[in-house]
């Protein structure tokens, strides 16, 4: 069918499915479509296609009686198998050996946090890093993914592919050398010059005019649009950005990029992020010396 089926968990912490659709529906996709020129939220032209369609669909107990015996116990918070659960029908972005690639971007925070300190050196996402060591495994500072050229990418391009086609067994499935480099090119391209980049934009534009204060600066009474927006926003920094590049023995035949994991944020996250904020302004991380953590944007012109 080319697509893929995302099913709830059920536990109390995990949206249901009708939850995801209407977030998606009425709060995530709208901020995709072309609107007013002096509405920063709103793109210039439609960028609905960088958007995973979500099509509900009705599985009925059977249904969920199979899916039951094919994951891994616990899986499930609840025994789905005796009762209809509505789940959701998505693109499938999975690559297809010897004819496309597909990577997984998280572009996280593409502007510094407005809760920043003064002379920090790197930005929030890497200072999460710092502050939470993680695999760095082809890691990019968000900011370099968005105000890069094609020199300063080059180097993470050339890794990203090349892990595509050093974990598939099938030596029959590895491209010509050529086709590789046209690959990496065609990434590059994309993210520097091409609709990557006007993704990435919109999403830097979206990040900004939804918290310009940052959440250390919620107010104490008449919160909720400031607590919408910055659900929003926070929803926008947690997707993935997922690119497909498809080939033939002769090079590139064409790339899109499709968005997940935007499932809107609930407000029971507000106070987490609040103590996450005030974590990395308390040890640091923003402005620690530059030989902890991953090289950031930010530490440019700083001898690195």
């Amino acid at each position: 069918m080319g697509r893929v089926l995302r099913v709830p968990r059920g536990g109390l912490k995990h949206l249901s499915s009708l939850e995801i659709l209407h977030g998606f529906e009425h709060a995530i996709r709208p901020l995709f479509l072309p609107g007013p020129r002096n509405k920063p939220q709103q793109p210039a032209r439609d960028l609905t296609k960088h958007l995973m369609d979500h099509e509900g669909v009705l599985l009925m107990p059977d249904v969920m009686s199979h899916l039951y015996t094919r994951v891994e116990k616990h899986t499930f918070a609840t025994p789905q198998s005796r009762r209809k659960c509505w789940g959701i029908l998505l693109p499938d972005m999975s690559p297809t050996p010897g004819t496309s690639i597909t990577l997984e971007v998280k572009p996280k925070w593409l502007a510094q946090s407005p809760n920043a300190p003064p002379g920090a050196i790197r930005c929030r996402t890497c200072a999460m890093h710092v502050s939470v060591p993680k695999k760095r495994d082809n890691y990019i500072c968000p900011l370099q993914l968005l105000h890069g050229n094609s020199s300063s990418l080059l180097p993470w391009s050339q890794a990203t592919v090349s892990e595509q086609f050093d974990s598939n067994t099938g030596k029959e499935a590895r491209p010509s050398p050529a086709v590789i480099a046209a690959l990496v090119k065609a990434l590059v391209d994309y993210l520097t010059i091409s609709d990557g980049l006007a993704l990435l934009q919109h999403l830097l534009n979206l990040q900004s005019s939804l918290d310009p204060r940052g959440v250390l600066c919620r107010p104490k009474s008449n919160a909720e649009a400031f607590d919408h927006n910055l659900r929003l926003a926070m929803t926008l920094r947690d997707c993935s950005m997922f690119i497909k590049v498809a080939y033939d023995k002769a090079g590139v035949t064409g790339i899109e990029s499709k968005l997940g994991d935007l499932d809107f944020k609930s407000a029971e996250k507000i106070v987490d992020w609040m103590d996450k904020e005030r974590g990395l302004l308390l040890d640091g991380s923003y402005t620690k010396g530059v030989k902890e953590g991953p090289v950031c944007w930010l530490q440019r012109g700083l001898g690195v």
